[in-house]
């Protein structure tokens, strides 16, 4: 009876924080403060931030509510800390996940709570992957499908002939997804649970996005089947306003009417970060704005953190394409020819 009022407890916990309404640009403002309280190691304007965007408990994602049960583990508040797990657990992420995060040691001293926490991951994990294991057994095959003539293309030197193979194989991996996301519904977390990786990382991805991209880097005008399925999940809030412009800014780079600098806008070379000088920055920011993004200051303070930062437990949104060096001075000298530096000589970058 003790362990189950215990669990009844850490569930209730804050539970008049919780509200019914939907908005998803609202619930982005809060975490794009949030993240940006972690980056100046602000960790209780974090979690204040946090719990005031989690009053939209349905727009919530397991990345936030993972980011917002460290900041309360990082002030001591563990019990706040637990509760947020304890969503997390809700979201299927299984016990694997918990028992692998060492950040999560002061957790487990509370014996009754954490082993409750173990069981309740166990059993929603089992719950989505029994619910919709054949579904995802589709999405896998189509996975590995678009993966295998991707290799044959590249295994050709990209040869002309086998690349036209792969689009007319990209369009119709792609039409059999995008019927079984009209069928099932967009398969985010939020239908199919979270699925972390095996470092233990959320990010923004789905199992299948890269057929998404293949498609529309096949297309290469922008117009796919995507569209409106994308913009649809994302306000029905099944997707983070993060992952929708990370993947439409793959329909048509730039010259697109619906980009947000989130794909190919930044670029890391050694520690500089230089933004292409092709990009209409105003417009760039009107579209961040329309759909409730943070601004490109924003992004770009994220970009750095990540790699300031390679090994921290916080999972942010902000990443880069990245060149190491290049294969002669004419590469390097038509890359700069189309950038300029927008962060110089990142401090400790390696």
């Amino acid at each position: 009876m003790k362990f189950k009022a215990t669990v009844i407890f850490i569930l209730s916990l804050f539970f008049y924080r919780q509200g019914n309404g939907k908005d998803f640009s609202t619930y982005n403002f809060h975490i794009n403060k949030a993240e940006l309280a972690i980056i100046d190691n602000r960790y209780a304007d974090a979690l204040h931030s946090f719990d005031s965007a989690l009053i939209f408990d349905s727009v919530s994602y397991a990345q936030d509510l993972f980011n917002a049960s460290l900041c309360a583990l990082k002030i001591g508040l563990h019990e706040r800390s637990l509760w947020y797990c304890y969503k997390l657990a809700q979201r299927g992420v299984g016990i694997e996940f918990f028992d692998t995060k060492t950040i999560f040691g002061p957790l487990k001293s509370n014996h009754v709570l954490w082993d409750s926490l173990l069981v309740l991951a166990k059993d929603k994990q089992e719950y989505f992957n029994a619910k919709y294991a054949d579904i995802l057994l589709v999405v896998d095959s189509l996975v590995q499908k678009d993966q295998a003539m991707n290799k044959r293309w590249r295994d050709s030197k990209m040869d002309s002939e086998v690349e036209r193979l792969m689009d007319l194989t990209n369009d119709t991996i792609a039409k059999a997804l995008h019927n079984l996301l009209t069928k099932e519904g967009f398969l985010s977390e939020k239908l199919i649970g979270a699925k972390p990786n095996p470092e233990g990382e959320f990010y923004i991805r789905t199992p299948f996005d890269v057929i998404i991209i293949h498609n529309y880097e096949s297309r290469r005008v922008g117009d796919s089947l995507f569209n409106d399925v994308l913009y649809d999940a994302l306000i029905n809030e099944l997707i983070k306003q993060d992952y929708y412009a990370f993947i439409r800014d793959f329909a048509g780079g730039h010259s697109s009417i619906d980009y947000f600098g989130s794909g190919h806008l930044f670029v890391q070379y050694n520690c500089t970060i230089y933004k292409s000088k092709f990009a209409d920055l105003e417009e760039i920011k009107k579209q961040r704005k329309r759909i409730g993004l943070g601004t490109l200051e924003d992004y770009a303070k994220k970009i750095v953190f990540n790699i300031q930062n390679p090994s921290s437990d916080f999972q942010i949104n902000g990443h880069c394409a990245k060149y190491m060096n290049f294969k002669n001075k004419e590469s390097e000298e038509m890359f700069l020819k189309g950038h300029e530096i927008f962060i110089a000589k990142i401090p400790n970058c390696q």
